[in-house]
């Protein structure tokens, strides 16, 4: 036994530093640059989608607005200043901060997505080499690299979650050399870490467990007097509760929400969600084919095999720690967040990687070690059918699983550019179309594309809530024009010909065909 803060402490070590090669880092750097070649041909714009939209209008906000960090502001607030309650918004400040140094150009908005991505390959290379071999590392690392979920979530501009897991896994690997060596800077890094998971989305504090399990190894029934202990606790707890109060007050006084504390549809598990089979048929498949592809998750299967026999527990409690994420977090599965399963790739993706480990060291003693030229083109071979796998679930994640979403995302951005340039600037857009259509208007969210792309600010209303009175409510309150996005404009004219007619009648038609349908509330036909 050794001594940490007068506290008899655990001596063993869950690993060792492996040093990193710069071969390593080139295989690793060259299949995460391959897999996001097609980046390159919309660079120019490559932000898609609903939560990318709304982090890149509150970076504009911050860039043409002050910088106010603690303020931070959507276009879809109406004619008011757009305050949101939110997330910690460090992501978008310092996406603005980069919009300052390079111009307000939409690729800046993949910049830190791409790095964060890159962590996380780096991080499990990290974890497989610390816990296991360089071997196990870098064939961690590789799938990471290539997984179609995490090649989405960072070409297509910012999401919260590849953040949030980026430094919830710092947090989680300096304790875990915190653990080993004991030295007091790894302690507040991990600490610091983790409390930015937390604030970048709450449910970064997952990571909790496999920590509060290193604790209880190191320090067994006297952890609850460890002064590492009371540090953790309120390091990482204190800064997320300060922030979202704060968020709260800001949705009390301006009524815009990502539905965190105040309205919107839960993304937390119900009754119903996880009694009913087919979320777990519908989550085991999307991991098979999109965050560990098939081959990975024969790999996780046979790597979860050997470090079972092995008994290697910090890695079963992280693994643990995951699934109870993916269970608390079921709503938001449910209803198709396929980056809401993102914090089970480091930890599957490390296991996955002893299992190939594992499989290339039964082809070296089936060898004898006679080739080496045999044992190198086995391990080139596996390392080719892993990005095989990816890719085939790349095909079917775009095909499948986003057939119904991707094209409405395009429909509004195409939407929205038209707007831009049929709309005076700073107008301000009433948007309208049938996404929120089956909530009512107290847990309706806000789509944001078509603000964006428009650059312009306005009010939301799907088209189920919306009526004459609501129109001319806005219009008395500044809305210059109404939109219908082209997604929804066969409902608006099949579910509410009235509505068109009325517009129609009253006031300028400025856009109708399939790219959308837009009326001047300013001037009359």
């Amino acid at each position: 036994m050794s001594s940490v803060d007068g506290l008899e402490t655990q001596p063993t070590r869950l690993g060792r530093v492996q040093p990193a090669s710069l071969a390593q880092l080139a295989l690793l750097v060259a299949a995460y640059v391959v897999a996001r070649l097609g980046l390159l041909h919309h660079l120019s714009s490559p932000v898609f989608g609903w939560r990318p939209a709304d982090l890149a209008s509150i970076a504009l906000g911050y860039y043409r607005h002050g910088f106010r960090l603690l303020y931070p502001q959507v276009f879809w607030g109406g004619a008011g200043p757009g305050y949101v309650e939110m997330e910690f918004p460090i992501i978008p400040f310092v996406t603005a901060l980069l919009l300052k140094l390079f111009g307000t150009h939409e690729y800046v908005f993949v910049v830190l997505p791409l790095l964060f991505g890159f962590g996380l390959v780096w991080l499990t290379y990290r974890f497989g080499s610390y816990f296991f071999d360089a071997s196990t590392g870098v064939a961690g690392g590789f799938l990471v690299a290539l997984v179609p979920v995490l090649v989405t979530l960072t070409v297509e501009g910012q999401y919260a979650d590849p953040p949030m897991v980026f430094f919830a896994s710092l947090g989680l690997y300096l304790f875990v050399r915190w653990f080993d060596e004991e030295r007091w800077p790894q302690l507040i890094g991990g600490i610091a870490c983790v409390s930015l998971a937390a604030l970048v989305k709450l449910t970064g504090l997952y990571i909790g467990l496999p920590i509060a399990y290193l604790f209880w190894l190191k320090y067994r029934a006297a952890a609850w007097r460890a002064l590492p202990v009371w540090l953790t606790g309120v390091g990482t707890v204190l800064p997320a509760v300060l922030w979202y109060w704060h968020a709260h007050g800001l949705y009390l006084q301006y009524h815009n929400t990502f539905g965190i504390i105040g309205s919107g549809y839960s993304k937390f598990a119900t009754r119903e969600t996880l009694t009913d089979p087919v979320f777990y048929t519908r989550t085991a498949w999307r991991l098979f084919l999109y965050h560990l592809t098939p081959l990975g998750t024969a790999a996780f299967a046979v790597g979860l095999g050997v470090i079972w026999r092995r008994r290697v527990t910090f890695v079963l409690v992280w693994l643990i720690s995951v699934g109870i994420y993916t269970l608390v977090a079921a709503g938001g599965v449910w209803i198709g967040h396929f980056h809401y399963l993102l914090p089970l790739l480091p930890v599957s993706a490390t296991v996955a990687g002893v299992g190939i480990t594992w499989t290339l060291d039964r082809v070296r003693a089936l060898t004898n070690k006679r080739s080496r030229h045999l044992v190198v083109a086995a391990t080139a071979f596996v390392f080719v059918l892993l990005a095989a796998s990816a890719a085939f679930g790349g095909y079917l994640f775009e095909a499948r699983d986003r057939a119904g979403e991707s094209p409405k995302w395009l429909k509004k951005k195409i939407t929205g550019q038209r707007l831009k340039s049929l709309t005076r600037p700073n107008s301000l857009l009433i948007v309208v179309d049938t996404q929120m259509d089956e909530v009512t208007p107290d847990k309706s969210m806000t789509p944001p594309e078509v603000f964006y792309f428009a650059d312009r600010n306005g009010w939301y209303v799907s088209l189920a809530w919306l009526s004459r009175e609501k129109i001319l409510q806005y219009r008395a309150e500044g809305a210059q024009y109404l939109v219908v996005s082209g997604q929804s404009i066969a409902d608006f004219e099949q579910a509410r010909p009235d509505l068109k007619a009325f517009l129609a009648s009253e006031f300028r038609t400025i856009l109708d065909d399939s790219d959308g349908l837009a009326f001047d509330l300013t001037e009359k036909p």
